[in-house]
Protein backbone atom coordinates (compact mmCIF):
# COMPACT_ATOMS: atom_id res chain seq x y z
CA UNK A 1 0.00 0.00 0.00
CA UNK A 2 1.08 3.33 -0.57
CA UNK A 3 2.10 5.25 2.59
CA UNK A 4 -0.33 8.26 2.07
CA UNK A 5 -3.66 8.18 0.97
CA UNK A 6 -2.85 11.15 -1.69
CA UNK A 7 0.54 12.52 -2.70
CA UNK A 8 3.19 13.15 -5.14
CA UNK A 9 7.25 12.15 -5.48
CA UNK A 10 9.63 14.50 -5.14
CA UNK A 11 12.49 12.43 -5.75
CA UNK A 12 12.58 8.90 -7.02
CA UNK A 13 15.10 6.21 -5.68
CA UNK A 14 18.92 6.83 -6.52
CA UNK A 15 20.50 3.85 -5.28
CA UNK A 16 23.80 3.13 -3.44
CA UNK A 17 25.91 6.64 -3.22
CA UNK A 18 22.51 8.22 -4.14
CA UNK A 19 18.97 8.87 -3.08
CA UNK A 20 18.46 5.42 -1.01
CA UNK A 21 14.73 5.83 -0.90
CA UNK A 22 11.84 7.68 -2.53
CA UNK A 23 10.44 11.15 -1.19
CA UNK A 24 6.97 11.72 -1.19
CA UNK A 25 5.00 14.98 -0.56
CA UNK A 26 1.08 16.13 -0.67
CA UNK A 27 -0.88 19.11 -0.66
CA UNK A 28 -1.82 18.14 2.97
CA UNK A 29 1.75 18.80 4.63
CA UNK A 30 0.90 17.09 7.81
CA UNK A 31 -0.80 13.95 6.10
CA UNK A 32 -1.44 10.82 8.10
CA UNK A 33 1.11 8.79 7.40
CA UNK A 34 0.33 4.39 7.21
CA UNK A 35 2.60 1.89 6.78
CA UNK A 36 3.35 -0.26 3.56
CA UNK A 37 1.86 -3.56 4.76
CA UNK A 38 1.21 -5.07 7.80
CA UNK A 39 4.16 -5.73 10.55
CA UNK A 40 5.86 -4.87 13.69
CA UNK A 41 7.38 -1.01 14.81
CA UNK A 42 11.47 -2.26 15.08
CA UNK A 43 12.70 0.96 15.94
CA UNK A 44 11.75 4.94 16.46
CA UNK A 45 14.05 7.71 17.17
CA UNK A 46 15.76 11.27 16.10
CA UNK A 47 18.54 10.21 13.59
CA UNK A 48 21.66 12.79 14.44
CA UNK A 49 19.97 15.43 12.04
CA UNK A 50 16.74 15.56 14.13
CA UNK A 51 14.93 13.47 11.99
CA UNK A 52 12.27 11.71 13.60
CA UNK A 53 12.44 8.17 12.35
CA UNK A 54 10.46 5.32 12.17
CA UNK A 55 11.24 1.39 11.08
CA UNK A 56 8.67 -1.52 10.52
CA UNK A 57 9.46 -4.85 10.39
CA UNK A 58 7.56 -6.88 7.78
CA UNK A 59 6.51 -10.42 6.09
CA UNK A 60 5.68 -10.10 2.44
CA UNK A 61 5.68 -13.13 0.88
CA UNK A 62 7.58 -14.83 3.23
CA UNK A 63 10.67 -12.30 2.17
CA UNK A 64 11.54 -9.80 5.44
CA UNK A 65 11.94 -6.28 4.74
CA UNK A 66 12.33 -2.97 6.84
CA UNK A 67 10.62 0.33 6.02
CA UNK A 68 11.64 3.45 7.08
CA UNK A 69 9.51 6.71 7.19
CA UNK A 70 11.52 10.00 8.45
CA UNK A 71 11.30 13.54 8.69
CA UNK A 72 7.35 12.86 10.74
CA UNK A 73 6.03 15.46 12.01
CA UNK A 74 4.72 13.10 14.82
CA UNK A 75 4.34 9.38 15.67
CA UNK A 76 1.35 7.46 17.18
CA UNK A 77 2.94 4.02 17.16
CA UNK A 78 5.39 2.20 19.33
CA UNK A 79 8.26 -0.51 19.34
CA UNK A 80 7.26 -3.54 19.01
CA UNK A 81 3.36 -2.73 18.29
CA UNK A 82 2.10 -5.10 15.50
CA UNK A 83 0.40 -3.06 13.03
CA UNK A 84 -1.59 -3.09 9.53
CA UNK A 85 -1.74 -0.93 6.36
CA UNK A 86 -4.63 0.85 7.83
CA UNK A 87 -2.77 1.65 11.35
CA UNK A 88 -2.11 4.99 11.43
CA UNK A 89 1.75 5.91 12.43
CA UNK A 90 2.23 8.94 12.44
CA UNK A 91 1.94 12.80 10.56
CA UNK A 92 4.33 13.76 7.41
CA UNK A 93 6.62 16.65 8.30
CA UNK A 94 10.31 18.42 7.61
CA UNK A 95 12.08 17.56 11.10
CA UNK A 96 16.00 16.95 10.52
CA UNK A 97 17.71 18.01 7.61
CA UNK A 98 15.27 18.75 5.32
CA UNK A 99 13.91 21.66 3.11
CA UNK A 100 10.25 21.18 3.81
CA UNK A 101 7.46 19.08 4.58
CA UNK A 102 7.62 15.52 3.23
CA UNK A 103 8.11 11.65 3.91
CA UNK A 104 10.95 10.10 2.99
CA UNK A 105 10.48 6.22 2.56
CA UNK A 106 12.92 3.56 2.63
CA UNK A 107 13.58 -0.36 2.30
CA UNK A 108 15.87 -2.18 3.27
CA UNK A 109 16.51 -6.39 3.32
CA UNK A 110 18.06 -5.68 6.77
CA UNK A 111 18.35 -2.85 9.57
CA UNK A 112 21.10 -1.64 10.98
CA UNK A 113 18.91 0.39 14.09
CA UNK A 114 16.51 -2.39 14.92
CA UNK A 115 17.46 -5.03 17.47
CA UNK A 116 16.44 -7.46 14.92
CA UNK A 117 17.94 -6.38 11.73
CA UNK A 118 21.15 -7.92 12.14
CA UNK A 119 23.32 -5.96 9.64
CA UNK A 120 25.94 -2.68 9.80
CA UNK A 121 25.31 0.58 8.38
CA UNK A 122 27.64 -0.62 5.57
CA UNK A 123 25.32 -3.36 4.88
CA UNK A 124 22.28 -1.99 4.79
CA UNK A 125 23.24 0.81 2.62
CA UNK A 126 24.23 -2.10 0.06
CA UNK A 127 20.59 -3.72 0.90
CA UNK A 128 18.32 -0.78 -0.16
CA UNK A 129 15.84 -1.59 -2.57
CA UNK A 130 13.94 0.93 -4.73
CA UNK A 131 10.93 1.11 -2.70
CA UNK A 132 8.79 0.55 -6.42
CA UNK A 133 9.66 -2.34 -6.30
CA UNK A 134 7.08 -3.55 -3.50
CA UNK A 135 4.94 -0.13 -3.88
CA UNK A 136 2.95 1.35 -6.76
CA UNK A 137 3.72 4.52 -7.07
CA UNK A 138 2.91 6.83 -9.72
CA UNK A 139 4.41 10.22 -10.21
CA UNK A 140 0.62 10.92 -8.31
CA UNK A 141 -2.40 9.80 -7.05
CA UNK A 142 -5.36 9.73 -4.86
CA UNK A 143 -6.21 6.52 -3.34
CA UNK A 144 -3.83 4.00 -1.70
Amino acid sequence: YRPMEYGYVTQWYGGIGGHMCVDLSSSDKAITIYPIAAGQVSAKYYDAYGALVLKIRHNVGGKIIYSTYAHLRSWYVNIGQNVTENTPIGQMGSTGYSTGPHLHLEITTCDWKSQVGGCTWYEYQKRTVNPTSYVNIPSSWNNR
